[in-house]
């Protein structure tokens, strides 16, 4: 199985990078009952969406192992935020060809996003990114996928859905790096909940992990 990098983030989160290289047999088979009864019922019809699939749930499952976890698989709340089956721990998962990652952490709900670094972000960014944020992006295609990665993290941390990523969600001017910690805010009816944000680049891709 190809982890292309498993590391702990705190006492309570670990985050693992999954590089798909396997089979789709090989993938589902390393999977519990479960995962796969789930995965057969998806009917995926898209070869690519089918192997991001299983090697999301195969980076929890390693997550999960590396942590002395028995793992049974993954399973969705009402909201469709993704929850460890028969475990209290909280989980995020995401996935782009050829890359799939998760993160658990113990006490706090999290997000991961990974996200390939290409053109169409230039065309996005109005639409996602407040004017204070565009302007601190500045059309710089790498800083625009950070904060894309970052929002969409935050996104997956309120597990909710009915946010708008525009109105609703604010990352603090960076500098960037190939490392970094970002300060990200969510806010939804006055209420204001504050969150720290770890990116990474891998390759062309960047990936971001919050709590």
């Amino acid at each position: 199985m190809t982890v292309a990098k498993l590391e702990k983030l705190n006492g309570n989160s670990s985050w693992c990078l999954w590089e798909i290289n396997e089979s789709e047999t090989d993938l589902f088979n390393a999977l519990p009952a479960y995962d796969q009864k789930v995965f057969q019922k998806l009917n995926i019809s898209h070869s690519g969406r089918r192997l991001e699939w299983l090697a999301a749930r195969n980076s929890i499952k390693q997550l999960a192992e590396s942590l002395g976890i028995a793992y049974k698989g993954v399973i969705k709340d009402e909201h469709g935020k993704p929850l460890l089956k028969d475990q209290s721990l909280h989980v995020g998962i995401t996935h782009s060809f050829p890359f799939a990652a998760g993160v658990i952490h113990r006490t706090k709900a999290v997000g991961i996003d990974i996200e390939k670094v290409q053109e169409k972000l230039l065309r996005l960014g109005s639409r996602f990114l407040k004017d204070s944020e565009l302007q601190d992006a500045d059309f710089i295609l790498e800083k625009l996928c950070v904060y894309w990665t970052a929002k969409e993290t935050l996104y997956k941390i309120h597990g909710k859905k009915r946010l708008a990523f525009k109105e609703n969600l604010h990352i603090e001017p960076f500098h960037l790096a190939k490392k970094g910690t970002l300060k990200g805010i969510i806010e939804q009816n006055e209420n204001k909940n504050h969150h720290q944000i770890l990116y990474i680049k891998f390759n062309n891709f960047y990936i971001s992990i919050g709590s």
